[in-house]
């Protein structure tokens, strides 16, 4: 269900790596899959242009399923973005454990 499954401090981190070359429907697929598992949707991303992609393919995913969506936390960000702020999903992760 995920590319790299990581973990840290006892948290689970679930991780897809895309480069935006899947339809909608294959990304809603995925979606889906990933959130039967897990409530932390975390995608990184080769470009902006595949980020744009997907942010735009779950927007509308959300607005499909939005009590599937509920309680849940995603991120969406470049390779770049990620090795540039590589604590970013610790940050992710401490505003999901709050709720936020």
């Amino acid at each position: 269900i995920c590319d790299i499954l990581a973990s840290k401090n006892g948290f689970e981190y679930r991780i897809e790596y895309e480069e935006g070359n899947y339809s909608e429907k294959g990304y809603d697929n995925k979606f889906r899959n990933i959130l039967n598992v897990t409530d932390f949707l975390i995608f990184i991303v080769y470009n902006t242009e595949a980020k744009e992609t997907l942010l735009r393919y779950f927007n509308s995913f959300k607005n499909d399923n939005p009590s599937l969506i509920r309680g849940r936390h995603w991120l969406f960000t470049t390779l770049s973005e990620f090795k540039a702020d590589p604590n970013m999903l610790e940050a992710k992760k401490q505003q999901y454990m709050l709720g936020g």
